[in-house]
């Protein structure tokens, strides 16, 4: 638990020093300013990228007798390359291709449509992950940093684009969107560390495995938060429902949620009453729910 309380702290202070540059303009946490969607094809590995390492280690090795300094070109050659191969050890290649309405991996080859997606993110030692449910009911995790940088950041920012419209008509009709709140017993089980061998597994084999998140418990957790949650936050036309008191958009004031999702989320009335205090990752479809909720204050606020 101790350990718990000083990665939460570690990233509250994060957060805070963020807030502090300029990219505080950015009004949600997945930046959509641009209203331009993302399309490229990541992957976790690439055997042109083991080739390269395998070239610059070669020529490096033939320099070596001339110049000292080439022995560097092969340590740092062999260690890439140790790291790739074992990424596709463990893992094989992982793609993950973002289209104009869907994204598919090659785990599944199958597109999931935006509009439509359930998700979650989870933030652990290992980094960051999105839980997301497949067109099989089955719920999969995409790691970051197993992909290239911005990888989740690019994939909800097409979903935003795709998913607010949509949100922002069905609550303005009349109707509400749901968003349910994880237990705090889940949330810390993504905090705490995981040995490997009675050791702390390092960033390559975190980096290569999908598995960092049990999918037992994962499939568990996802159950319970999406068919039976207790606790949820309602966004109306009216205000925000919580606990079963709804709050008038123009009594409340905006949030502002870190980047890497490791920090709090509190939700304030303009008086500074407190109404809903919890770890970021607590809410599913966070990002979806920031930029509802500041739209729908936003907008009484003018």
């Amino acid at each position: 638990m101790k350990d718990e309380k000083s990665y939460v702290e570690t990233e509250r202070i994060r957060e805070q020093s963020e807030l502090g540059r300029k990219e505080e303009k950015i009004v949600n946490c997945v930046d959509i300013s641009d209203n331009q969607k993302v399309f490229i094809k990541f992957s976790t590995v690439t055997y042109r990228n083991l080739l390269k390492w395998v070239i610059i280690g070669g020529i490096s090795g033939i320099l070596m007798p001339f110049f000292q300094v080439a022995m560097l070109g092969v340590i740092v050659s062999v260690f890439c390359c140790f790291s790739i191969l074992m990424t596709i050890l463990f893992n094989g290649i992982r793609t993950l291709e973002l289209k104009e309405n869907t994204f598919v991996t090659n785990v599944e080859n199958e597109d999931i449509d935006y509009k439509s997606l359930e998700y979650f993110i989870i933030t652990t030692y290992s980094g960051d992950f999105l839980a997301y449910r497949n067109n099989k009911n089955y719920w999969r995790t995409i790691s970051e940093i197993a992909f290239p940088s911005q990888t989740i950041q690019s994939l909800l920012k097409n979903h935003l684009l795709d998913r607010i419209p949509v949100s922002k008509e069905i609550i303005n009709s009349g109707g509400e969107e749901v968003f349910g709140v994880r237990s705090e017993e889940d949330i810390k089980a993504d905090y705490r560390k995981r040995d490997f061998l009675g050791k702390r597994r390092d960033r390559v084999y975190r980096a290569m495995r999908d598995k960092v998140v049990p999918l037992d418990r994962l499939q568990n957790e996802a159950r319970k938060v999406f068919e039976n949650p207790n606790n949820k936050l309602i966004i109306k036309k009216e205000g925000l429902l919580v606990d079963g008191a709804i709050y008038p958009w123009n009594r409340l004031q905006p949030i502002k949620v870190s980047r890497n999702f490791g920090g709090m989320l509190e939700i304030k009335t303009r008086e500074d009453e407190i109404i809903f205090s919890e770890r970021a990752t607590a809410v599913v479809k966070l990002p979806l729910f920031e930029a509802l909720y500041n739209s729908m204050v936003f907008q009484k606020w003018k």
